[in-house]
């Protein structure tokens, strides 16, 4: 799944970053790494950024950047 397609809040690891190789080194300079947990903090609507808290750093990312990343969204357990 893409960063694009995960919902509001919710929790995932990023398995693949796609794209020419300056904006995969962009992304990974900015916390973005494979391996790295994320959360969708805010979708800015109509065409907006995606917010994206990595750790204790907030990115806000493009569209077109959001749709380079691949993620696993993290289930939570029922208790």
């Amino acid at each position: 799944m893409r960063l694009i397609e995960l919902g509001y809040s919710n929790s995932a690891t990023v398995t693949a970053i796609h794209g020419d190789t300056l904006s995969v080194e962009r992304l990974e300079e900015m916390g973005l790494s494979i391996g790295r947990h994320v959360v969708l903090v805010r979708k800015i609507p109509f065409g907006g950024p995606y917010v994206v808290r990595a750790g204790a750093t907030f990115i806000a990312l493009r569209d077109s950047e959001a749709s380079f990343i691949e993620v696993e969204p993290i289930r939570m357990q029922a208790k």
